[in-house]
């Protein structure tokens, strides 16, 4: 079995490319043009590698699942594989970077490799300056396919409704009613399941504690 990668001479030669095409277009005026070229070289982010071997190669009838990558299958938790679930294709958590983050997010609701990142709601990957990605499952919205929808993208790091914890307690968070929270609810909760944000405000005035305020605690909630 023989492995063929992308080498640093290929990528040079690819930023070379690149390179030309923006100051041909900048040039000529073709701005669009030498947008959407560049937009369709940085497409394919994953430097795969070629699997070139016999048809009668038994050790790839018997594991025929090698990371699209490394082109390997590696052992123990080296070996550790994930396939996305668009295309089927198989990888190695380290070789895409999700390995640290594996969640039981990811192994219910599934994973998108780069290629197939798509908003999951409305099924499109365009509008990518609009399109977050969320820091723990790695699952793609428009900020305008949000429920309810955001205006820009939020500074700093962002969860879905799924992987959304309390910053205080890290429990999942969420609504009184045992649901999944909106974005909105999120905002309004500041990062805190709602023990822990009555604990930070008065849930009435939505003002902060004082140190000597004369507060009531309810006997159900604490």
């Amino acid at each position: 079995m023989y492995t063929t990668a992308l080498t640093n001479s290929s990528n040079k030669q690819n930023s070379q490319q690149q390179k030309n095409v923006s100051e041909d277009g900048g040039k000529n005026g073709g701005g669009n043009s030498s947008t959407k070229s560049l937009g369709e070289q940085k497409k394919d982010d994953y430097i795969r590698t070629a699997i070139v071997t016999s048809v009668g190669d038994k050790f790839m009838i018997e594991y025929p699942n090698l990371c699209l990558i490394c082109g390997s299958i590696g052992k123990g938790l080296e070996g550790t594989m994930i396939s996305c679930m668009a295309c089927a294709q198989s990888f190695h958590t380290y070789c895409v970077s999700i390995h640290e983050k594996l969640s039981m997010t990811i192994i219910k609701r599934g994973w998108r490799c780069l290629g197939c990142t798509v908003c999951e709601g409305c099924g499109s990957g365009d509008d990518e300056s609009n399109l977050l990605l969320c820091d723990e499952c790695d699952i793609s919205y428009h900020t305008y396919c949000l429920d309810p929808p955001l205006d820009c993208i939020p500074l700093g790091s962002w969860r879905c409704k799924w992987c959304s914890a309390c910053i205080k307690c890290n429990n999942q968070i969420k609504t009184s009613k045992g649901k999944l929270p909106t974005t909105e609810y999120l905002q309004r909760c500041e990062g805190y399941c709602e023990i822990c944000y009555s604990m930070k405000k008065c849930p009435k005035c939505l003002c902060f504690y004082e140190i000597g305020d004369l507060m009531i605690k309810c006997q159900r909630c604490l």
